[in-house]
């Protein structure tokens, strides 16, 4: 059939522009059926190539970084408790070293993730985070202070009363941070997959559509009127 309507458009050059039309309709309905699937594929691999994105520099950097944030503030937690309930001063000393030494990597790794946020949400619960740790390192420091003067039972007071409470706080912002980001790459893992699993229908009841229209189109087209392609 459109073998037939491209030798018909050469022969027609001297006919009505209307009539011109009329016999390019088989080739005006297959360029818009190949618009439509063209656009839609096209749409459906933008909006895939989006979440991915997404997933890739928002997500999985969030997951990582939230992860190690986590990871070393509990750490320094412990070591907190070493240094408040230890007697000898070399090892204070060694575990305020180490101390030191994860703050910088959890200040390393909040830089980080400062980058990777996209989302207003995100940057609540990540403000939550730095204020709470803010806190907890002001008290903290205090019982420190409380242990180098020698005052450890007042140190041993201070971490039970206002040190723990103030850390549970900011453990508790840490995870919400970190569950934030599992929630967004289930999200959006999700609808990727909801996504490419209703393409996969589209693309086979097109296929099907065409192979059927082409099986059959040209015993229509025999049974068809002449008319109708005028």
């Amino acid at each position: 059939m459109l073998f037939l309507a491209l030798m018909d458009t050469k022969r027609s050059e001297s006919l009505p522009v209307t009539q011109r039309i009329r016999r390019l309709k088989p080739l005006i309905t297959l360029a818009v059926l190949l618009l439509i699937v063209g656009g839609t594929g096209f749409l459906v691999v933008r909006q895939l190539r989006n979440f991915a994105a997404r997933i890739v520099e928002d997500t999985l950097p969030g997951l990582v970084y939230s992860g190690q944030i986590n990871a070393e503030l509990s750490e320094n937690f412990v070591r907190t408790m070493m240094v408040i309930s230890s007697e000898s001063a070399d090892e204070r000393d060694l575990y305020l070293k180490r101390i030191e030494d994860g703050s910088q990597k959890v200040n390393g790794s909040m830089v980080a993730y400062k980058k990777t946020i996209f989302d207003d949400e995100e940057e609540r619960a990540f403000d939550r985070l730095v204020s709470a740790r803010e806190k907890y390192r002001e008290i903290r420091q205090q019982a420190f202070d409380l242990v180098g003067g020698g005052k450890r039972t007042e140190a041993a007071r201070l971490f039970e009363t206002e040190v723990l409470p103030a850390y549970a706080v900011q453990k508790e912002a840490g995870e919400t941070l970190f569950d934030y980001n599992v929630r967004q790459g289930s999200e959006r893992g999700r609808y990727i997959e909801t996504l490419c699993s209703r393409t996969e229908w589209v693309v086979a009841a097109i296929c099907i559509g065409i192979f059927i229209g082409g099986f059959f189109t040209p015993f229509v087209a025999i049974r068809l009127p002449p008319d109708v392609w005028k």
